[in-house]
């Protein structure tokens, strides 16, 4: 708000009238017609109450910007000199105000406990899944009527700042926007866990109870998972669109007790069972990258792995083109490749390979306690890997 009339303007004394909400919306929607419709991205590089007006006007004025500027997915950044911001102190000068801008970001965002869920579209009544329940980078996600296969579990993580990510029990892999886009029908995937912006999701509360919305980062919350075209069959597609609170886009998550799985163990007799899924990889890429408790995982390695013991792993594709490698940035050796001791044909026509413990210590050395990453990956030729134990 301006202190004097200019040529270009006049002096406002107050705000906050109807009219001046709508012209603020009307302003709002220009942009959007002129520039996000048509894809250009918009930064609000400079906002802020210049004029000397009361602390409730500015603090009004100033939070209905912001709303108004994050509603539409754009990032609002604050002007100041030091009228908002104690420099000195390092705090704002109106706690009111951060509160009410702190909301903005926040709103209706919802925070579930991490854990294993199944996500059921309430359009569909059928369930978030990974195609043909293979676990690979890029592998397509659709619908799928309940089964309770590895392929519908995810592993639920906040990390921060109002985001989760998703995991799926088939791997290493993270529910994932295509190439991080941020347009109507970008497809989402599973692909190699990295937790990058393509991969956080914030978990929005609806009108529904119980249901949510799964908004993207990558469309900076504008976007959200969706049951594309409304389909209710086997093999929908999930792309990510722009919101509007349609049932097609709502999502009900169904919490699961999940026992085994990539970051999971189940000790039967003298076999420990670290993973079991469908998990393929070709040309030396992994199949299963399963974190030890030293990552956040699950698997205590320097109680697993003892001497006389092996890691047995089965699968199909190419036989003999596999390995398994252990890796340590803890302590141990950074990156051990190690070859089977053993292979042959189980009785259900897969594949087997056993890695000795003499072999693994001849590899990585014998400090697993300091193990971060038990991997199998392939060779050149593909392989699916079907499940990773410890036999001692």
């Amino acid at each position: 708000m301006m202190q004097k009339d200019e040529t270009w303007g006049k002096v406002q004394t107050t705000w906050g009238s109807d009219n001046d909400r709508k012209q603020l919306a009307n302003d709002m929607n220009k942009l959007k017609t002129t520039f996000l419709d048509k894809g250009i991205p918009v930064i609000i590089g400079e906002y802020a109450m210049c004029a000397d007006r009361t602390p409730e006007m500015s603090r009004l004025w100033t939070a209905s910007v912001c709303k108004a500027v994050y509603d539409l997915g754009i990032c609002p950044i604050l002007w100041d000199t030091g009228g908002y911001y104690d420099r000195t102190t390092c705090k704002f000068r109106d706690p009111e105000l951060l509160k009410q801008m702190n909301a903005i970001a926040g709103a209706n965002t919802a925070t579930l406990s991490d854990g294993w869920y199944y996500i059921k579209n309430v359009n569909a009544k059928k369930y978030l899944q990974v195609e043909k329940n293979i676990g690979s980078p890029c592998q397509n996600v659709e619908l799928g009527t309940g089964s309770g296969s590895v392929g519908q579990k995810w592993y639920l993580t906040n990390v921060g700042n109002g985001c989760v990510t998703l995991k799926s029990a088939l791997g290493n892999y993270m529910l994932d926007v295509y190439s991080g886009e941020n347009k109507d029908g970008s497809n989402i995937e599973i692909y190699n866990a990295y937790s990058g912006d393509p991969q956080k999701f914030f978990i929005k509360s609806s009108s529904t109870n119980g249901a949510y919305a799964i908004a993207t980062m990558s469309s900076n919350q504008t976007k959200v998972l969706d049951d594309y075209n409304y389909g209710t069959s086997d093999g929908t597609n999930v792309c990510q669109w722009t919101y509007t609170g349609d049932i097609n886009q709502l999502w009900v998550f169904e919490p699961t007790n999940y026992s085994a799985g990539s970051d999971n163990t189940a000790t039967t007799g003298n076999s420990t069972s670290l993973w079991t899924g469908s998990a393929s990889a070709a040309n030396y890429c992994p199949a299963v990258s399963l974190d030890t408790k030293n990552t956040g995982g699950t698997i205590d390695a320097g109680s697993i792995v003892k001497k006389d013991g092996y890691f047995y792993v089965e699968y199909t594709g190419a036989k003999n083109s596999i390995q398994l490698v252990l890796q340590s940035w803890c302590g141990g050796k950074n990156w051990a490749v190690v070859e089977p001791t053993e292979s042959g044909n189980t009785a259900d026509g897969n594949y087997y390979a056993k890695f000795s413990y003499s072999a693994c210590e001849a590899s990585y050395g014998s400090e697993f306690s300091k193990l971060n990453k038990i991997i199998v990956t392939s060779k050149t030729e593909s392989i699916v890997a079907k499940s990773l134990l410890y036999k001692n």
